[in-house]
């Protein structure tokens, strides 16, 4: 079984990821695909399929003839609404609420999902993982998301969301329309990742709090 590493840890140290998954002389984790998988894992099956694996993709990190390559992640996703949806009907999601750990330990409703509005940070705080796995800043529409977070409310009746986005409130004006239109939602918010504070203002305060 070829076995592929991905996230945040691995993509910031594909090296030593690899190097530790070497135990009692055998490799455990034979690739790591550095930074946003969505096309790049998909590239990489396709080509498996085909019996082939692209040495030079961008991001992509492994074994190969006993040795160890690393190879830079550089293209990012730039269209984001792009994307379809989260494939959760393939998951057994009843059994996630149940448990009810979600990316917030303490969550207020019973039914929470998480998602992204957008990606990265341009910032660069020392203490963040964005300095060094995603930088940059990319946003989806806000008709983008409240679509998918009234899909999860119908197919899930989900009664909190979660945004774990690196910086929600970055771009102010589309922040503003977002919380705008999450109000027709319904449902209990939280980020946390926190915001970043000098991004808010008392209009938009208002708006989240309304």
């Amino acid at each position: 079984t070829v076995v592929v590493a991905g996230g945040i840890h691995p993509s910031i140290y594909p090296k030593e990821v690899l190097e530790e998954s070497y135990v009692d002389s055998k490799v455990t984790i034979d690739y790591v695909i550095r930074g946003e998988g969505e096309i790049r894992f998909a590239d990489f099956i396709l080509n498996m399929k085909e019996g082939m694996i692209d040495l030079k993709a961008d991001g992509m990190c492994g074994w190969h003839e006993g040795e160890i390559f690393v190879n830079p992640q550089i293209k990012t996703i730039e269209d984001l609404d792009s994307l379809p949806f989260p494939a959760y009907h393939r998951l057994p999601m009843e059994k996630y609420f149940k448990f009810n750990v979600p990316f917030s330990p303490f969550p207020r409703g019973n039914k929470v999902m998480q998602i992204y509005a957008s990606r990265g940070c341009p910032v660069g705080c020392t203490f963040c993982s964005s300095t060094n796995f995603n930088k940059a800043y990319r946003s989806r529409s806000a008709d983008n998301v409240i679509l998918e977070i009234m899909e999860l409310k119908e197919k899930y009746d989900i009664d909190e969301i979660q945004f774990a986005d690196d910086n929600l409130t970055f771009d102010r004006t589309r922040s503003l329309e977002l919380f705008d239109k999450l109000k027709s939602c319904s449902l209990q918010w939280c980020t946390p990742n926190g915001t970043m504070i000098n991004t808010l203002t008392k209009k938009l305060l208002d708006k989240m709090i309304d």
